[in-house]
């Protein structure tokens, strides 16, 4: 099986390469004469828009002398590009997944996500993202690898140019007190501030509207200029990045569902500006 450029995985490959050469101070210039490779050639793999063999792989961080578990880590995605779906495994510290997500957010040409009970973390608040981190075990340094990430994350929104992201969230996730309500109440305000934004569209989804498949699950779709669209399904410890088609059209179908019941972006204003107020 052919491996297709843009796929999430390639991606977190790509960028595993960058992170690499980067950190061993070489330019791509460098390392492509120690490999006795064109300069192109390396730039294209560190911006995933060629496939590198598993055998190039491993010549290029021996030659950068990559720290074991990294270096064992690329190869790992190397071996497994073929792959289509992709189901990592979460580590402590900035996880694989994690990765693939930045990535994805970074190459996206449009995001649509649906988070029924926590607020996206692209629109958290550092007292909001601080709070939902520390739930998860790990290190001190851990947990502040993980938080200067998940804050880091947001300039996606702010770069020139940005993609349109659309964010639906449930009502829940603007009631339940994870934080103290002053707090809450500046993450709500927050929320309001960002769907002010051009590039962000923010719809409600009350509660006690019945049954929909939204229900199911959390899920975040990826579309893409240079590749097919992605679902991924984030879970306590684990991710996965799904291109199948079928999936793919699924949820498409679940996204117009939740358009058909959620509030609209004028009325979500409204609503979320009520919330504020309680």
């Amino acid at each position: 099986m052919s491996v297709v450029a843009g796929t999430p995985r390639l991606r977190a490959l790509a960028a595993g390469l960058r992170r690499a050469r980067e950190e061993a101070k070489l330019s791509t210039r460098e390392l492509a004469k120690r490999l006795n490779l064109s300069q192109p050639l390396i730039s294209n793999w560190e911006n995933g828009r060629r496939v590198p063999r598993l055998e190039q792989v491993a010549m290029v961080v021996a030659v950068l002398r990559t720290e074991p578990s990294e270096r064992d880590r690329l190869i790992a995605l190397a071996r497994n590009l073929t792959e289509p779906n992709w189901l990592t495994v979460g580590v402590e510290g900035i996880s694989e997944h994690l990765v693939g997500v930045v990535e994805c957010e970074s190459a996206a040409s449009r995001v649509l996500e649906w988070s029924p009970m926590l607020v996206p973390g692209l629109l958290q608040t550092p007292a909001y993202a601080r709070f939902v981190v520390s739930r998860r075990s790990g290190s001190e340094d851990d947990f502040d690898a993980r938080l200067i990430v998940r804050m880091g994350r947001r300039e996606v929104l702010r770069r020139q140019d940005p993609a349109p992201f659309e964010f639906i969230i449930g009502e829940e996730a603007l009631r339940n007190p994870l934080i103290e309500p002053a707090l809450m109440a500046e993450q709500v305000n927050y929320l309001i501030e960002m769907a002010t934004w051009k590039n962000i569209t923010v719809r409600v989804m009350p509660s006690r509207r019945g049954w929909h498949p939204g229900l199911i699950g959390p899920f975040v779709l990826y579309e893409f200029s240079d590749s097919g669209p992605v679902i991924y399904f984030e879970h306590f410890a684990t991710g996965a990045f799904v291109p199948d088609e079928r999936v793919v059209a699924e949820h498409y179908s679940v996204i117009e569902s939740l358009h058909e019941i959620a509030e609209s972006p004028e009325d979500s204003m409204k609503f979320m500006e009520s919330i504020g107020k309680e």
